[in-house]
């Protein structure tokens, strides 16, 4: 069975965030900012603003903050108070970056954010150098690189306290070298890599659906203390996953009915789309009534001028729902390789009665 495209949204061309080196994973929140009246939205973004790996920064990856006077116009956080409409990513000041932590020290990324009772909780990946701190890329390294999940707060949104320990770390990390976790991986036999995160407070408690083994969808969820990875349960991963090949989840409620929008490789679904690599992936929709078992519903057609579209972000507005995304460089002008690098971010809508309708 081919997978059916998703017509229904309404695209709109113009960028939203640009000028930048590669910046993607926006995810647009409605709640206005202390100190900023007249601007009801903000929204995270993750990786480089002028140069690969943050230049002057620790770690790579980074986070970004933005404020909007509506879900089209925006400014970016350029640090005490400051905000840039210009569009100047070297005047930006990343409001989370890596530590030294071994869990924590190199990627910080894919921000996934819930504003509850005044306070801002975010879960977010890091991709890390495993438990010796030493980059698998380096000889004298024992165990490979790790991805995990990490939880902070703030009260704030720009000032962060972080968790002093991953909320979601896989068993399976532990005792491998960059080898065996590679071939494990390569047999469908690892059950790690549990990062991506997609937050949100539902039926008085945190669900949290994640990257596991790379790109399959699990769940766990938290009654207790969000800070606490005691607390968080791993009800679904790998082994037993939401749904297979759906990478970088962002799960909405709306009313009974759960929507994943990810960035799989489409082809693998049977979408009528002649891609390949990183042109293979698209954003594509997922459907559930109970959060846990999914099934894939649709993909997305790439915009014209652009060789792949990821890592989707939502909003629900005013009888919408509105989709952030990143859009790639691909191909530039005298580049042999494909860049893999997102150049701005862009917003399409589609109306909750029109969703509701996708089976």
């Amino acid at each position: 069975m081919s997978l059916p495209e998703i017509t229904a949204f309404e695209r709109f061309p113009a960028p939203v965030i640009y000028n930048t080196h590669n910046i993607y994973g926006p995810m647009p929140r409605r709640e206005q900012l202390p100190g900023c009246e007249g601007y009801p939205y903000h929204m995270y973004l993750m990786g480089w603003t002028v140069g690969d790996s943050n230049p002057g920064y620790y770690g790579s990856d980074a986070m970004f903050l933005a404020r909007g006077k509506d879900l089209f116009h925006w400014e970016v956080y350029a640090g005490e108070g400051k905000w840039d409409a210009a569009m100047d990513p070297a005047t930006w000041v990343p409001v989370i970056t890596a530590t030294p932590a071994w869990y924590d020290n190199w990627h910080n990324g894919d921000p996934s954010v819930v504003i509850k009772d005044g306070t801002y909780y975010m879960a977010y990946s890091s991709h890390c150098f495993g438990f010796d701190g030493i980059p698998e890329w380096e000889e004298n390294d024992t165990d490979g690189d790790i991805e995990c999940t990490n939880a902070a707060i703030s009260t704030d949104g720009v000032n962060w306290t972080k968790s002093a320990a991953p909320i979601l770390l896989s068993p399976h990390e532990k005792g491998q070298t960059r080898d065996s976790r590679r071939q494990l991986f390569k047999e469908r036999k690892f059950n790690g890599y549990w990062c991506r995160p997609s937050l949100l407070w539902d039926e008085g408690k945190w669900k949290l659906w994640f990257d596991s083994a790379a790109s399959d969808m699990g769940y766990a969820e938290n009654t207790g203390d969000f800070m606490d990875p005691a607390d968080w349960k791993v009800l679904r991963d790998g082994a037993n996953p939401c749904l297979p090949n759906f990478p970088n989840p962002e799960v909405v409620r709306i009313g009974g009915r759960y929507y994943a929008f990810g960035d799989p490789n489409i082809m693998q679904y049977g979408a009528d789309f002649d891609g390949k690599g990183w042109t293979a992936r698209q954003l594509a929709l997922a459907v559930s009534d109970d959060g846990l078992d999914f099934r894939i519903a649709g993909w997305i057609r790439p915009d014209p001028d652009a060789p792949a579209m990821h890592v989707p972000g939502c909003i629900v507005e005013d009888g919408y729902l509105y989709m952030f995304y990143a859009t790639q460089k691909g191909h530039t002008l005298g580049a042999e390789e494909y860049d893999f690098r997102y150049k701005q971010v862009r917003v399409m809508r589609i109306s909750v009665e029109a969703l509701a309708k996708i089976k």
